[in-house]
């Protein structure tokens, strides 16, 4: 695991562990290893080594899978963080009925009035939403 996403850039990352790997003897799980490329040193964790904790990587061929970089992780949890912020400040649908003006505000948002149209060919408003809640509350009174 690389602890810099930068490594992930370069133009062949298992080349440079490659070349860098040919001057050990052995490797550990817990190891970190400097691979050097070009004036750039990046480190790397060992996670696991295969079929032992520890391993000869003399005259041995070697499979290598990468983890996601230690910052790489850091960034989604800024990005987890930013949507959790970002949910707590938009505004719910009670929040907005409490604002006055609640009538038109429900009936435009709750329905879509905009897509019948009225005799005269215009589209319906949310004002028109409100004539019909109060034409309701009129046939509820007789």
């Amino acid at each position: 695991q690389a602890h810099k996403t930068a490594f992930t850039t370069l133009p062949d990352p298992k080349g440079a562990l490659t070349n860098t790997l040919q001057r050990f003897t052995c490797l550990t799980q817990g190891d970190t290893i400097t691979v050097r490329y070009g004036s750039s040193c990046y480190k790397l964790d060992v996670h696991e080594t295969r079929p032992d904790p520890k391993i000869t990587v003399v005259d041995t061929d070697i499979k290598v899978d990468f983890l996601p970089p230690k910052d790489y992780q850091e960034k989604e949890k800024e990005e987890e963080s930013r949507k959790q912020a970002l949910s707590k400040t938009t505004a719910t649908k009670s929040d907005l009925e409490g604002e006055g003006g609640g009538e038109e505000k429900q009936g435009g948002s709750q329905q879509v009035w905009g897509s019948k149209k009225h005799e005269k060919g215009g589209a319906t408003r949310a004002s028109g939403s409100s004539k019909y809640f109060e034409r309701l509350a009129e046939q509820g009174k007789s």
